[in-house]
């Protein structure tokens, strides 16, 4: 069966898997290392993560 693949935006519900949004593959891992696994869970921690500037403008700005 083929994955959806979603488009990040903050209109996606906390409850959406991360492997199934469009995401550049630096944040991707990112958020994989950090044992991320849902958009809630990027919401709650986005100022923790390890990310440069730029990555964690794009986080804030999809995904909210």
């Amino acid at each position: 069966m083929r994955r959806l693949v979603l488009h990040p935006t903050s209109e996606l519900p906390g409850d959406t898997p991360v492997q199934e949004i469009r995401l550049p593959w630096s944040i991707r891992r990112t958020l994989a290392d950090a044992g991320l696994k849902t958009v809630g869970d990027v919401r709650r921690v986005t100022n923790e993560l390890k990310l440069n500037h730029g990555a964690l403008d794009f986080i804030r700005t999809t995904l909210g």
